[in-house]
């Protein structure tokens, strides 16, 4: 089976191309495919493919369609059994069951995977293999996502596809601009800045190949269009970072030149004899000899700055002085950030780390962790370091312990910075920290790291209010935040003035420009509506609640939705007890904060400590009061 997301939406087999039927049943099959092998609530399936304009047999209607697509798939496979089983019913809702290789989305999302990681490894020939593997996650994209397929909810997919392709396209020129190859980017680059005329990181990009290639003059020619389309259409100016690189091509910077080309790829170590004993010095607590002919690699893996970051800079400020490299520190320094799920932990841990790249010249790594649905073994984890870091794979050694004492031993001394994103817990993470004071780890998890005692902790609040009008916008224009104030500012509080919330909804402005920013506080406003609103491609608030729901306690799990009646009222843990059955109310907001999911916000005339829940973590604690028990 072959799916076309990326494109006009399409069904192929063997046979042929698959006709999905009317607009309606084809945005049915499209949900599903979105999310493959995965359950789609029955109500969001409904929301999705109808909005506003449900009809009274809106079940019947959707199960007659459910049913022809089930023929449609049973008649491209092996019969009526087949149909069934590739779309299955399961509680609540419906599941798609294709290979995510099967669908094209997908597909390209796997390829940029592969590409990142063969880009990480430092190997030339595997940095040239990235770059294919982009171009071809890009050749998936036939034309405008989900061509065919009306309605708000495909709008704002297509809206955050569109900025996902952006992406991709931006990733490729800048891994081809890093083997040299200024010349052949040109014409692609030019084409993508013109279908995306107001893209800074694309202008940046196409004024460094020109300039790499003698065509100066061209380079300023483009930085000079785009800062008139940007005053003309958005009353502003070129961002810090464009501008800086508009006066180092004027003055032919010599380190915009390209740079020098790769070099082979040292030959791997020696292949490890079997049975052969752990090295001498070798034990649990790690410390292991550097394996022989293993050169170190140092590389930088730190996802892009992103350009927008706002707020945090004391913050900032403090967490890069702690981590700078000291002479007489022989621990390794470690910051552990928790916080609210979509409060910036990840955005602050990259940005602090891009302000310590010279610090740390042997090295910038950053890992994901999985957080706590997923997590990553440590032991997979430091195997991935250890080739990453110039390793060869059959040099590795096969224990947990054995591994920790060579990662230890190979970062002795070194000036690496570590970032491990999404911790589940400080047992994943001890392996994985380096044994010396010369390196330095920054941690993400949503809940505060208790077993990394000599961590400094940092729990991460949502932005200010100024801050978060300015991220507002930075994204969706400074002008419509200044003419509609009152809007504005509801709608930063509506999403409890988080990073990811303020992204995604300024995402959703910016695709509809003819949008009053009123009419999407009031959609935001409307009871029920505003964790469905707060989506945008492959972000998404809700999932992000729902993981750290997933990850409390059996008690808290349950009780959660109970406590939807208090909105975003300050209470007491009395009050949370009896509101929701459980025996111990100081217990339940323990649980609840350590997990960010409840905020501590003063106390009351007796001295007891008062919370309250966010309005994002309000708005899913109300949908969960209305699911039925069971």
């Amino acid at each position: 089976m072959r799916v076309r997301l990326l494109g006009s939406v399409e069904l192929g087999s063997s046979a042929g191309r698959v006709d999905l039927g009317g607009p309606r049943q084809r945005c049915v099959f499209t949900v599903l495919a979105m999310t493959p092998r995965q359950t789609v609530p029955m109500e969001t399936l409904i929301e999705r493919v109808w909005g506003d304009q449900v009809p009274r047999n809106v079940r019947t209607v959707l199960y007659t369609y459910v049913s022809r697509l089930r023929s449609l798939l049973a008649e491209a496979t092996d019969g009526a059994a087949a149909g069934q089983s590739l779309l299955r019913r399961r509680a609540g809702g419906y599941q798609l069951e294709l290979a995510p290789d099967e669908i094209d989305l997908h597909r390209s999302r796997q390829l940029v995977t592969q590409a990142r990681a063969a880009a990480g490894t430092g190997d030339p020939a595997a940095r040239r293999r990235a770059v294919e593997l982009l171009r071809s996650a890009g050749e998936l994209w036939s034309g405008p996502p989900l061509t065919g397929i009306s309605g708000d909810w495909a709008e704002r997919v297509r809206t955050g596809l569109e900025h996902e392709r952006l992406a991709l396209l931006t990733e490729r020129f800048e891994a081809e601009l890093r083997l040299g190859e200024h010349e052949q980017v040109i014409g692609p680059l030019s084409e993508t800045l013109a279908a995306y005329p107001l893209t800074e990181s694309l202008a940046a990009q196409l004024m460094v190949a020109l300039h790499r290639a003698g065509r100066h003059a061209e380079a300023l020619t483009v930085y000079g269009d785009l800062r008139r389309r940007m005053v003309d259409e958005l009353g502003d100016e070129p961002g810090t970072e464009l501008r800086r690189l508009h006066e180092r091509v004027l003055r032919r910077d010599p380190e915009l030149l390209p740079p020098p080309p790769l070099a082979a790829p040292s030959p791997p170590a020696p292949m490890a004899q079997p049975f052969e004993p752990a090295p001498a010095g070798a034990d649990e607590l790690g410390s292991a000899p550097e394996p022989a002919g293993a050169p170190f690699a140092a590389l930088c893996q730190l996802p892009p700055d992103i350009w927008h970051f706002v707020g945090r800079e004391q913050l900032t400020k403090e967490l890069v002085a702690g981590l700078d490299p000291d002479p007489e520190r022989t621990a390794v320094g470690v910051v552990a950030i928790n916080g609210a799920p979509g409060v910036g932990k990840s955005a602050l841990a990259v940005h602090v780390a891009h302000q310590l790249r010279d610090r740390f010249p042997d090295g910038q790594w950053f890992i994901q962790l999985g957080g706590v649905t997923d997590p990553a073994k440590p032991a997979d984890v430091i195997e991935e370091l250890l080739i990453a870091s110039g390793l060869a794979p059959a040099a590795v050694p096969a224990g947990l312990p054995q591994r920790t004492a060579t990662l230890r031993a190979r970062l002795a001394d070194r000036r690496v910075l570590v970032v491990l994103d999404d911790a589940a817990s400080a047992a994943q993470l001890r392996p994985l920290l380096p044994g010396t004071g010369s390196a330095a780890v920054v941690v993400t998890g949503r809940r505060r790291l208790g077993g990394l005692p000599d961590a400094a902790h940092v729990r991460l609040d949502p932005l200010d209010h100024a801050a978060a009008l300015t991220l507002l916008g930075k994204l969706a224009g400074a002008g419509r935040v200044a003419a509609e104030p009152d809007a504005a500012a509801e709608i930063c509080a509506a999403c409890a003035r988080s990073p990811l919330a303020l992204q995604i909804a300024a995402a959703r402005l910016s695709a509809h420009p003819e949008w009053r920013l009123e009419r999407f506080a009031a959609r935001l406003r409307e009871p029920g509506r505003r964790l469905d609103e707060l989506s945008v491609g492959d972000l998404a608030v809700r999932p992000e609640l729902v993981q750290t729901h997933l990850s409390l306690d059996t008690r808290a799990r349950g009780a959660l939705g109970r406590l939807a009646p208090l909105g975003t009222r300050h209470f007491s843990a009395s009050t949370a007890a009896a509101l929701t059955g459980v025996r111990d109310g100081d217990l339940l907001v323990e649980e609840l904060v350590a997990a960010a999911l409840l905020d501590p916000v003063d106390s009351d005339a007796t001295a007891e400590p008062r919370y309250r829940l966010s309005e994002l973590v309000a708005a899913y604690a109300a949908e969960l009061d209305e699911q039925p028990a069971g």
